[in-house]
């Protein structure tokens, strides 16, 4: 049997779990996959034999906060020899580029064959313009209604204003500001419990995604997110993960980033045989 390229990374999950993933795997892609088990290995093989080509991976999911280990770095590196990689969004970009390092970033763009794509389809950053004048403009106006002690936190693809233990009035106030700011850009307003958000609208992924299957035809797009604005980008993959209890029918659920990296070493694998 080929020897596996990829790092091992600690991987906690019970021989049970790994048959219900494997079922759940072939229940929501019959056309793509066939499965084997044995042990805690789950091999997946493609009808065609060529199942990885294009993988969109989540930022949030790739630095895990902004924050990548060693292993993971090597992890990325030699999964990047195997098949070729698309980071589609911005924040994932980001993350590579502090925390893997320059050298991951080019050979990733160089294997890829495309450009690494983010905000409307181009690279970006989240601290454009824009993005910086509503961060101004919400500082100031919290700060001239005596609301400076609301706490603005900077988030990567937007901003949250902490809103715990406020009155209902504030309350009502900070997001009716929040969804202006929102009404009239790339923005999306966000309230929860305690929290109003403003985070740039993540439509651009499936466009992103749509543009991957249109240059590699040949090959199976796999998606990976964490978070509602990943969904357009699942919903478009052929083969998509939803990490972390996110609800989307057109994904594989996976409890977390480890079970999910674990997942990707046997894709990989399969990727590697002959």
């Amino acid at each position: 049997m080929p020897s596996l390229s990829i790092p091992l990374l600690p991987f906690s999950l019970e021989p049970y779990e790994v048959d219900q993933l494997a079922t759940k795997l072939c229940v929501s892609h019959p056309d793509i996959l066939r499965i084997m088990t044995a042990g805690d290995i789950v091999f997946l093989w493609s009808n065609r034999r060529r199942l990885l080509g294009v993988f969109d991976f989540d930022g949030t999911l790739a630095g895990l906060g902004g924050s990548l280990t060693e292993s993971r770095k090597d992890f990325l590196r030699a999964l990047n020899h195997q098949f070729p990689i698309c980071i589609n969004s911005a924040q994932a970009l980001g993350y590579l580029l502090e925390n893997a390092g320059r050298d991951v970033f080019a050979a990733i763009s160089s294997e890829c064959g495309v450009e690494i794509l983010g905000i409307d389809g181009q690279v970006s950053s989240s601290n454009t313009p824009d993005y910086s004048l509503y961060l101004l403009e919400m500082r100031n106006y919290l700060r001239l209604r005596g609301w400076g002690k609301l706490r603005v936190n900077e988030k990567v693809a937007g901003f949250a204003v902490d809103l715990r233990d406020v009155s209902p009035q504030v309350y009502a106030a900070v997001c009716g500001k929040v969804t202006e700011l929102a009404s009239d850009s790339d923005f999306r307003c966000v309230p929860t419990p305690g929290y109003v958000d403003l985070c740039l609208v993540s439509e651009n992924k499936g466009k992103a995604l749509d543009t991957l299957k249109k240059q590699f035809p040949d090959r199976v797009v796999i998606a990976a997110g964490d978070g509602s604005s990943d969904l357009p980008m699942l919903k478009k993959a052929d083969l998509a993960f939803a990490v972390g209890g996110l609800q989307c029918q057109h994904a594989v659920d996976v409890a977390g980033p480890d079970e999910l990296y674990r997942v990707l070493q046997w894709l990989a694998y399969t990727a590697s045989l002959p």
